[in-house]
């Protein structure tokens, strides 16, 4: 693995810049010209720009047997190697500007070399500039996967990379993992300053429209502003069979069940810790004309707002100039939606992980979205609902991507969910389980260009008929047709 570096002297000392790429790139020139971009804008901007040696670099992503985990890896051999080389230290402080899956690569070595060793403030990483990236992953990545998209490898002369694409794939269960422990680390307070910055405009001249995902409204194209976002949310909601809501009321074929309530474990929605996050005005996820890195060229890079963007991101110090990017980003976007005459709604996503009270993942579920005064499917305003994903490797996470808009609309923000999971009956079962908001803000639950993350915990009924034991005095008995008895096993601690 090569980076490749950049360095200049910005207030305060020498910083190194590593420019990191995204996945199934096989040519350097997916940089296009925005690292020398960078040094002229930076010039031009007072800061003292000293170009030492820069390393023209790759990572591979597009063999199948790579994970994101060996490239995170590989990453900390190779930036190290790179400091030696123009310093005694091998730790020396950096900054990195990444695209695409560039993003989640050196977010998760910063997890697995200092997070996981509760050693964040030791650090050597000071600004992490993401661009497009695809943290909380991309509907494209199961495409990628198919057979279209293994034929298309086949005639460019690569592999789709799958050990890459499983990561990206909305909902992963190693995503989630990085997602969840992401929450918390404090990074800003430990001097590692992260920002976001990303588009939501399709470039016609790239995209065929044969896919739905290539022209999706608040996306790139490729990576949706709510995947791309690192201000996200967290819940996790644990089902309640003694507390009952109601039932599903009998129809012709069933009988009535009890619904039982979700409730939030510890009262509350968890959120991230802040990321400035900046909607660029005209940029799409790769190209040319209007991609967010390869189009900015050095004659032009005065007309792309990236790139000063990536400069105030760079120039940051401390928390204080870290909250008025933010402040600025937040206006910036504002301004950038609001004129938006194609895009008018903004969107986000709601990743759903079912398991059980045993820990067990919960594969076969139906799973309804609810509004209104009665929380019900027919209370949702129309074109809420833009798509839903099942992960292909973990069926028990589900991510839906809806129009916050639409869903602002619902009258006092009461919204909710019913899971209805199978096995639905017999020795070992589920029951119907529902959240409803009441007691909640809308916006604590979903804000606009965002990801929440649900845990929901579903209670598995175990019959009491499950296991038996009789006297040998009464005889032997034959129990093929033993009944449940509608008894539960007690709850374990």
């Amino acid at each position: 693995m090569i980076i490749k570096i950049i360095y200049f002297k910005p207030v305060g000392g020498t910083m190194n810049l590593l420019f990191v790429h995204g996945w199934s790139v096989t040519d350097q020139e997916t940089y296009g010209d925005l690292p020398e971009a960078v040094v002229t804008a930076a010039t031009a901007d007072g800061l003292d720009i000293n170009v030492q040696h820069i390393f023209l670099g790759k990572y591979i992503s597009f063999h199948d047997e790579v994970t994101l985990d060996d490239i995170a890896r590989a990453f900390d051999v190779a930036r190290k190697d790179a400091m030696k080389k123009v310093s005694a230290d091998e730790n020396a402080p950096f900054a990195c500007i990444t695209h695409s899956t560039g993003g989640p690569v050196i977010r998760l070595w910063a997890h697995l070399f200092y997070g996981l060793k509760n050693k964040m403030s030791e650090t050597p990483l000071k600004h992490l500039v993401m661009l497009a990236p695809a943290n909380h992953g991309s509907a494209l990545a199961q495409l990628g996967k198919s057979k279209l998209g293994r034929l298309k490898a086949i005639f460019s002369g690569v592999e789709p990379g799958t050990g890459v694409l499983n990561w990206l794939e909305l909902g992963s269960a190693q995503q989630w993992d990085l997602n969840t422990a992401w929450l918390n680390y404090n990074f800003a307070a430990n001097g590692l300053y992260s920002f976001v910055l990303s588009g939501q405009t399709i470039d016609e001249k790239i995209y065929d429209f044969v896919n739905s995902y290539l022209v999706e409204k608040g996306s790139d194209g490729v990576v949706r502003l709510a995947g791309a976002n690192m201000n996200y949310g967290y819940v996790r909601l644990r089902q309640n069979v003694n507390n009952i809501i109601g039932d599903t009321g009998r129809s012709f074929f069933h009988e009535a069940k009890s619904i039982t309530k979700l409730e939030v474990v510890g009262g509350s929605f968890v959120n991230s810790p802040k990321t400035p996050f900046c909607v660029v005005k005209d940029a799409s996820h790769s190209g040319e004309t209007i991609g967010i890195m390869r189009s900015v060229t050095e004659s032009n890079y005065a007309d792309k707002p990236v790139v000063g963007n990536i400069l105030k991101c760079l120039k940051v110090t401390d928390l204080t100039a870290y909250d008025t990017v933010d402040d600025n980003f937040k206006a910036i976007s504002k301004q950038v939606q609001d004129a938006d005459t194609k895009v008018k709604d903004q969107y986000s996503m709601l990743v759903f992980r079912v398991t059980d009270d045993r820990g067990n993942p919960v594969n076969d579920f139906d799973m309804l979205l609810l509004a209104g005064d009665d929380f019900n499917p027919d209370g949702l305003p129309k074109g809420f609902h833009e798509d839903h994903q099942k992960n292909i490797i973990s069926p028990n996470i589900l991510t839906y991507y809806v129009n916050y808009s639409e869903l602002k609309r619902v009258p006092d923000g009461k919204i909710g969910i019913r899971i209805a999971a199978r096995p639905d009956e017999g020795f070992s079962h589920y029951s119907i389980a529902e959240f409803r908001s009441t007691g909640f803000a809308f916006d604590d639950i979903l804000k606009p260009n965002q990801t929440l993350l649900v845990d929901v915990e579903l209670t598995r009924h175990v019959d009491e008929n499950t296991f038996g034991l009789t006297p040998l005095a009464d005889g032997k008995h034959n129990f093929k047709k033993e009944k449940t008895s509608g008894k539960d096993v007690p709850p374990t601690d």
